[in-house]
């Protein structure tokens, strides 16, 4: 039997404050049933952020996020950051703050790891990143956070949806289209049904070409390469449960033989080499068109997963496997710089 939307709602609030969740942005029955769910966290760095230093820009993104995409969301955030996130969010468009995790190192998998995140972490971070010295350690928390949180929203599934989605809060946003019913779940549907790989497979973006080196037998952790993007990952809540088994696994054990753990894309690219038949991949890279869309090549999911047309010359383009993604030597751009429609997987 439905529920009446207004008691229906006023039931939902009841029921997630318990579980730590804040407020329900009342978008109707219909809205809230939606079959997928979009996950984030928006845990603010503390003090001067390097890689941001221009923290109201910063926030102007988490706000056109939450403005522009209405798909049902759940919110990983600090109670302190309640006000700004339901401020920026339309009155119809579902949302759940979880204030479980007051700090990013409240965060299970992250507790035991905070002191050698601002140590030892740090050093290795030089020796094996030496170029990325504009992150820190609160940023690498929030990333290998992600996994969690994606499955905890599919645990609690506060929207009864069959598929779940992460998404960075401050992720850029393609500066034209409609994303209100983003993403599109005919598409959704057609990237993880394929009768091809494990019938659990999680959907990830392939934003460049795989490494020529593969992981081996002893886990060796992957060359730092563009090819996983961890801004938009998920599925169903199998392939999340077992990523996220996956994940944190492979975690522990890169930390336990002193590997730079802080970028989540590196266990996560260390994760699809081992198990190509576990991970469909977006279509992704130079295969919309550049006078169109003003956008960087790794987002092209946005244009793919929206559902309209996005201007291909010839043929529809389709996900692959990861298996299927072609290798090339790290940051190769060769091969893209000549894609055409034909060659787009």
């Amino acid at each position: 039997m439905l529920v009446p939307f207004l008691n229906y709602n006023l039931l939902l609030s009841f029921l997630f404050l318990l579980h730590g969740f804040a407020e329900v942005c009342e978008g109707g029955l219909a809205a809230s049933t939606r079959n997928l769910t979009l996950v984030t966290a928006w845990y603010p760095h503390p003090g001067y952020n390097p890689k941001y230093p221009d923290e109201q820009y910063y926030r102007s993104r988490v706000v056109e996020f939450l403005a522009r995409i209405h798909t049902p969301l759940v919110v990983f955030t600090p109670s302190s950051e309640n006000d700004f996130l339901q401020s920026a969010r339309p009155s119809d468009a579902p949302m759940l703050l979880n204030n479980s995790f007051e700090s990013i190192w409240d965060v299970p998998y992250l507790t035991g790891l905070t002191h050698s995140f601002h140590t030892n972490q740090v050093k290795l971070a030089v020796q094996q990143m030496p170029g990325d010295f504009f992150e820190t350690p609160h940023m690498w928390g929030v990333w290998n956070a992600k996994v969690f949180f994606l499955d905890e929203a599919a645990k609690e599934n506060p929207f009864r949806s069959n598929y779940f989605f992460w998404h960075d809060a401050a992720g850029l946003l393609p500066r034209k289209g409609n994303l209100i019913s983003w993403p599109d779940i005919t598409r959704i549907r057609e990237a993880l049904s394929t009768g091809i790989g494990h019938p659990e497979k999680l959907l990830m973006v392939a934003r460049e070409l795989k490494p020529l080196r593969p992981v081996d037998a002893s886990r060796e952790l992957a060359p730092l390469t563009r090819t996983i993007s961890a801004h938009f990952f998920g599925g169903t809540k199998g392939s999340i449960k077992w990523f996220s088994q996956a994940y944190y696994e492979m975690l522990a054990y890169y930390h336990s033989i002193d590997q730079f753990v802080g970028c989540e894309e590196r266990i996560m690219l260390s994760i699809a080499l081992l198990h190509p038949n576990r991970i469909a991949c977006v279509p992704s890279f130079r295969c919309y068109d550049p006078t169109q869309v003003r956008l960087d090549h790794m987002y092209y999911y946005f244009l793919w997963l929206s559902g309209q047309e996005t201007r291909l010359t010839k043929g529809p383009i389709r996900p692959v496997m990861f298996s299927d993604v072609p290798e090339a030597n790290m940051f190769s751009y060769d091969y893209w710089a000549r894609c055409d429609s034909e060659v787009c997987f």
